[in-house]
């Protein structure tokens, strides 16, 4: 234990004390490129009304821009998630190729040239697109590889707080966002936004590689002094630094023997294997399940179309307070959520989070719906304009507790060794798969059925999702890497 006195040459006793403040910092550091993907997230609120609207050229005539249609605007918002669909796909492969810490710094190039190309393409729409797309790229594969990162390096007894980061520093980037594109020229926005990326590169670079990835490449010196770092053991016989070293190599066995050529099976027997594998519910096909499912309920609340039109959902809603300030009230509220959230997640449990998030989401959004169909049929509302304005800040507070913050931290933690590239960067496509078809249809939704009735929609798959979080996620707070593999395998608690 972390209170256990080692003996030293000399007979003196060296009492270990485990820091954390190393880990934090790496974590922190790591989801500087998850902050630079939240900007990416947060941009179309400020950015898509302003190029709706026609301003001035800097050309010394009286000609103006020419406004961009709604779906246009609808395209620049959505196609950020084919991007980040486009750098899902081969993340958590290629994690594991290069490594966490080398594909992470690499991400941060397509995010600098995307906001370079907005700089200047304010009148060009094609350009605006791909810009878009690249960023998209950046954000995508900082969702898979960052989470991985965290839980790689984090102790048992953090690794939900540093799990959560990865949420937290996207709402922070959606904040961001909001704040400075609100009170910054256009030009002024997009070299702040650069900036953010920028800035993670040349912190980042310092820090150490995960020892989980650096054992999975036989690196065990390497994995040592990575790990003595994180724990903040310097070079003192610490025996919790080999106890935890043995951990990580018993926990990456498996992974090896997957890889051995003696273990290749033909095609089709991979197939059979594969389908046998799912109906005796192995643990990655329950990991699996389990992940994608809460994926799918973290993009079906519609949060990401409610921060993508932040704007424009309080504009429909009929409140007589301003949409950007309302904007920026909810982008601060999220991220508050985001943070508290970071601070009970090892407390109070993944289940009990999930459930409150769920309950609380259903009754945001039925609240809604309630009161946009109220207001679409003409009643006089307006002395209750400040429910619109209460409801999605309770929404984003409990969205932040639980499903926001949580799918990422699963995804972590549930995920074997042998399949984490394979389940990490499908969940996450799935995730942006469904942010594309959220953003996008979005409006469309609301051309066609009505803000309340979209509402609606969004309401009755939380409902269903209270259900399967009961029924199917287990409880993974506290345990090790080890035990929730036992049970998922076995459906019991190990033995400590």
């Amino acid at each position: 234990m972390a209170d256990q006195a080692v003996e030293g040459e000399k007979g003196e006793t060296w009492q270990p004390r485990r820091r954390v403040w190393p880990q934090h910092t790496a974590a922190l550091l790591a989801t500087l490129c998850a902050m630079s993907g939240g900007i990416v997230m947060g941009w179309s609120t400020p950015a898509v009304p302003y190029l709706q609207e026609s301003h001035p050229l800097n050309d010394g005539t009286n000609a103006t821009t020419i406004p961009i249609t709604d779906e246009e605007g609808s395209w620049l918002g959505s196609l950020s998630a084919v991007g980040a669909l486009l750098g899902a796909m081969p993340a958590g492969i290629l994690s594991d190729m290069f490594g966490r810490k080398r594909m992470l710094l690499i991400l941060a190039v397509p995010l600098i040239l995307s906001w370079i190309v907005l700089m200047f393409v304010e009148q060009n729409i094609l350009l605006l697109y791909v810009a878009r797309l690249i960023s998209g790229i950046g954000l995508g594969g900082s969702t898979v590889i960052s989470p991985i990162y965290n839980e790689e390096i984090a102790d048992v007894d953090i690794r939900g707080s540093l799990g959560t980061y990865c949420e937290v520093m996207l709402c922070v980037g959606i904040f961001y966002a909001f704040c400075v594109g609100s009170y910054l020229p256009y030009l002024w926005f997009h070299i702040a936004c650069c900036a953010v990326p920028v800035l993670f590169m040349f912190t980042f670079v310092w820090m150490p590689e995960s020892p989980v990835y650096l054992v999975l490449k036989d690196l065990p010196d390497e994995a040592e002094k990575a790990l003595r770092w994180f724990r903040g053991a310097g070079d003192h016989d610490d025996p919790e630094i080999k106890e935890e070293l043995e951990s990580i190599n018993r926990f990456v066995e498996e992974a090896k023997k997957s890889k051995d050529p003696k273990n290749k099976t033909p095609l089709f027997q991979k197939i059979r294997k594969s389908v046998q594998s799912i109906s005796t519910s192995s643990p990655t096909f329950k990991a699996a399940y389990i992940v994608f499912g809460l994926m799918f309920l973290q993009q079906m609340s519609g949060t990401c179309a409610f921060m993508y039109y932040t704007v424009n959902v309080f504009r429909d809603a009929g409140t007589t307070l301003s949409p950007h300030l309302c904007s920026i009230i909810v982008a601060f509220v999220q991220l508050v959520g985001g943070f508290s959230a970071s601070r009970v997640v090892d407390h109070a449990g993944r289940r009990p989070l999930l459930l409150f998030s769920g309950s609380s989401l259903t009754v945001c959004l039925a609240t809604m719906s309630i009161y946009t169909y109220l207001n679409e049929s003409e009643i006089d509302v307006t002395q209750f304009s400040w429910v619109p304005l209460l409801a999605l800040n309770v929404f984003v507070v409990s969205f932040e507790f639980g499903m926001g913050t949580l799918p990422w931290l699963m995804m972590a933690e549930l995920a074997p060794s042998e399949s984490r590239g394979f389940i990490a960067g499908g969940s996450v496509c799935l995730n942006w798969i469904l942010v594309f078809l959220v953003t996008k249809c979005f409006t469309n939704m609301i051309d066609v059925m009505g803000l309340a009735m979209t509402y609606g929609t969004y309401c009755i798959c939380m409902f269903v999702g209270i259900f399967f979080v009961w029924f199917f996620v287990p409880e993974t707070n506290g345990k090790t890497r080890e035990q929730i593999q036992h049970e998922l395998k076995f459906g019991k608690k190990a033995v400590s």
